[in-house]
């Protein structure tokens, strides 16, 4: 058998091997392959950039879609 670090089901059967009566697995079992999370997170900021425009925070805050939140349970001095 030649081991595929990408196949998470033969990661599983690897990992779940009992230490009594089989070899214990060692190196990497399972590889994914998706991109990292840096390059995800790059690729979002800059996709999220490309579809805004400059924004306004005061405009922003004045547009309605705001709440306040109140502390209900202020402590009073006695």
């Amino acid at each position: 058998m030649v081991h595929d670090e990408t196949n998470l089901g033969l990661a599983m059967m690897l990992a779940c091997m009992s230490r009594r009566t089989m070899p214990v697995a060692l190196g990497v079992l399972y590889c994914d392959p998706a991109p990292c999370y840096e390059s995800r997170v790059v690729a979002q900021v800059e996709e999220a950039t490309s579809r805004s425009t400059n924004g306004d925070l005061n405009s922003l805050l004045r547009r309605g879609h705001t709440w306040i939140v109140k502390d209900k349970q202020a402590k009073t001095d006695a």
